[in-house]
């Protein structure tokens, strides 16, 4: 799967439900043993979107799909909780998910991506304090770079999204809400104050800066406390 798309992945098994979910753990973890942190923390644990037979592999099986969205680059192991009638359930009442139910490990998945985080810039690159916080005119942010060859572009908006964004929600987010062509959710996605592409492709890997220019004024700028920031590439 590629980073900021979405990720369909699919099951075969003699039986399946659509109380059955998946969970995503770093490679280096086993399925079912509860380690803090041994799932990726921006993975929530997913159901079917479609249960039937598998009418492509052999139709004496079921086939369940399964629709993610990953956030970062990377290899991670495909953990799998079935549903038991009666017994116990793979999340607790609030959604949090009981790590020593996962315990079937199913498969790995490669993320493919560019970027493995996005930080404030508090060091410069010889690592001395040079923090370059938001102004009225220009938003600044450090990008961990995995891969080189291609441009990045940030873009900046007021408010948080409500859900994982896409690609194309970033790609969307300057173009008014009432024009035609837009999705639900790229309606729903903040609109941005600023966006920009790095002007030559990634030549190492690593730390970079972007220096998002914002379209507001001073006067409102001084009312903004935070502001929220996505890249891609």
């Amino acid at each position: 799967c590629h980073q900021g798309d979405p990720c369909e992945l699919k099951l075969s098994a003699q039986s399946l439900h659509a109380l059955d979910y998946i969970l995503l753990f770093d490679q280096g973890q086993t399925c079912g043993v509860p380690w803090p942190n041994s799932s990726a923390n921006w993975m929530v644990a997913r159901r079917p979107s479609v249960v039937g037979r598998d009418l492509i592999t052999s139709e004496d099986l079921m086939s369940a799909t399964f629709l993610l969205q990953v956030l970062e680059p990377g290899m991670y192991r495909i953990c799998f909780c079935a549903h038991i009638l009666g017994g116990p359930s793979c999340l607790s009442s609030n959604a949090v998910p009981y790590h020593h139910r996962f315990g079937h490990d199913v498969g790995i998945l490669e993320v493919r991506g560019v970027i493995a985080a996005i930080r404030e810039v508090t060091l410069d690159f010889k690592g001395l304090s040079a923090p370059l916080p938001a102004t009225p005119f220009a938003a600044s942010v450090e990008v961990e770079a995995v891969l080189v060859g291609v441009r990045l572009t940030c873009v900046v908006a007021q408010s948080a999204a409500l859900f994982l964004p896409r690609r194309s929600d970033l790609q969307n987010c300057s173009v008014p809400r009432e024009a035609q062509g837009l999705s639900d959710r790229q309606r729903r996605f903040p609109r941005c104050l600023g966006t920009k592409t790095t002007p030559n492709a990634i030549s190492q890997k690593g730390k970079v800066h972007v220096h998002v220019p914002l379209t507001v004024v001073p006067e409102d700028a001084v009312k903004i406390s935070q502001l929220h920031v996505w890249c891609y590439c």
